[in-house]
């Protein structure tokens, strides 16, 4: 997995770089975006859980992951969304839950902010919203965002997706930390193992012609990335699927 981990590492950094030209009127202390329906890969959790334990914010998470955890209704991973629709079935990509904040923010601001998974990192807005006004993003800006997932979920192959607490719940739990390991006894560490959905190989991306103008430069940055001596695109093409 640790090529993986470096490979979405990379990622993020190429669309953030990319992302950069934009100008959002997002910053610190705005959450509008910020709530509990948030999804991540197996690696991106894993990513995490280094970094609080890097951090040495342990007991921070035990003390969060205490707490109930949310409600979930897991959606279709977005390489199983994007294979039905260009397989022509008409499917229901479900719906999110916004009613609530996410758990981790504090005073609006997220302890996790470097590593936060690319659901979180893909948000933007061009303009001031909330609950009555929708935010707004440049043309092309969430076609990248998506095929963008769509490569990292790839990556995460043959690892699962699914809702953040449950996913740290279960990447911490596995671990031989000691203030980790009384995560095993959480009433829901279990179900959290099992949590999520298969992450699936990119079937195709879901661009048209002013989108992909948009979004070809982006997705050949990512492909010729390197890590480990292999460009990403290498690393796809030599894992094509399942």
């Amino acid at each position: 997995m640790e090529p993986a981990k470096r490979a979405i590492s990379a990622i993020y950094d190429i669309f953030d770089t990319w992302a950069s030209r934009f100008t959002p009127v997002c910053g610190p202390g705005c959450a509008h975006c910020c709530t509990s329906d948030v999804y991540l890969t197996e690696v991106e959790a894993r990513i995490i859980i280094d970094y609080i334990e890097k951090q040495d914010r342990r007991q921070w998470l035990v003390e969060l992951l205490s707490h109930p955890l949310p409600p979930v209704s897991l959606h279709l991973t977005t390489n199983e969304f994007a294979a039905a629709c260009l397989a022509g079935r008409d499917i229901d990509p479900g719906g999110g839950r916004f009613d609530s904040p996410c758990r981790l923010l504090d005073n609006d601001l997220c302890p996790l902010y470097e590593v936060r998974p690319f659901g979180c990192r893909c948000l933007m807005s061009t303009i001031v919203h909330d609950a009555t006004q929708p935010a707004a993003a440049p043309s092309g800006y969430y076609a990248a965002a998506t095929a963008t997932q769509q490569i990292i979920e790839h990556l995460s192959r043959p690892g699962r997706w699914g809702e953040l607490s449950r996913m740290l719940l279960a990447e911490a739990g596995r671990r031989s930390d000691p203030l980790f390991a009384a995560l095993g006894s959480h009433q829901s560490y279990e179900a959290a193992r099992t949590h999520g959905r298969k992450c699936r190989p990119v079937p195709g991306f879901l661009l048209d012609e002013q989108e992909y103008a948009v979004v070809q430069p982006l997705l050949t940055t990512i492909m010729a990335a390197t890590v480990e001596g292999r460009t990403i695109e290498n690393m796809i093409s030599r894992d094509p699927g399942d």
